[in-house]
């Protein structure tokens, strides 16, 4: 594959193009009975894609959007692997906002999620479950139907070791909870546990997101310095915000 490292609207446009023209007569939902791949170069060239699709988010939303799209491709043509659960939940994901087509996008979504609960199609199964669970579903349901997927795959990713995408959850759960309206005692019950996990495990951005939630909490609650302020004896607003003036990602992320 010759790609450049930030493609063109047009060429993600024709990778998305694919898709329909490789569907042809099949209903979205018929991939879900499809064989699985068993050719070596395809099951590697899928494994070198997915692993690309966390950091391309930070670097190029275009070319996210293009590895995703041809890892859902390569599935049209070739058959499911487990891979193809997360691409189908993240072809739903960025489907939606950028052409429009929310329910081809939750029908995606459902895909991706009723294959990774297959016996053979685990391997993914905790980024599949939170990526489903706090995007796609709360565009046909209540986003308090996603709250189990979330704890789920919190559960999935720490037992597997995956601490980054277990860090990753919880940013999920913190955010669910303040959709839904949970109490703001437990949200930040909820932010705090989230904080002390993602500094056991390392993982700086995830640390920086559910810290700023924390702190949106504490002062709903009337518990910083003043309302609309996060400063309180141990959080310094400047600071913090040097922190992420100072982290591209971060900032990125965040956007």
């Amino acid at each position: 594959m010759n790609w450049s490292a930030h493609p063109t609207n047009d060429e993600v446009q024709r990778e998305y193009d694919r898709i329909w023209s490789l569907l042809g007569d099949r209903q979205i939902e018929d991939l879900l009975d499809g064989p699985l791949v068993t050719d070596p170069d395809t099951l590697d060239v899928i494994e070198v894609l997915t692993e690309l699709i966390t950091p391309a988010v930070f670097f190029d939303h275009n070319l996210c959007a293009v590895v995703i799209y041809r890892i859902v491709n390569l599935s049209l043509e070739h058959g499911n692997t487990d891979a193809s659960c997360f691409a189908f939940v993240w072809c739903g994901m960025i489907t939606a906002p950028r052409f429009g087509r929310y329910a081809d996008a939750a029908r995606f979504g459902q895909l991706g999620y009723d294959l990774s609960q297959k016996p053979e199609l685990k391997r993914y199964e905790a980024r599949t479950c939170m990526c489903f669970g706090s995007v796609v579903v709360p565009w046909s349901k209540h986003a308090r139907h996603g709250r189990d997927l979330l704890r789920h795959a919190f559960d999935v990713a720490y037992r597997m070791g995956d601490f980054t995408y277990a860090a990753y959850s919880l940013t999920q759960l913190v955010t669910n909870g303040l959709v839904v309206g949970d109490s703001l005692a437990e949200a930040q019950t909820e932010a705090e546990k989230g904080v002390e996990f993602a500094e056991q495990a390392r993982v700086g951005l995830v640390v920086a997101i559910i810290r700023s939630d924390l702190q949106l909490i504490r002062t709903l609650r009337g518990l910083t310095s003043k309302v609309g302020s996060f400063n309180d004896d141990q959080f310094d607003e400047a600071v913090f915000e040097r922190h992420l003036a100072s982290n591209r990602a971060v900032i990125d992320y965040r956007v």
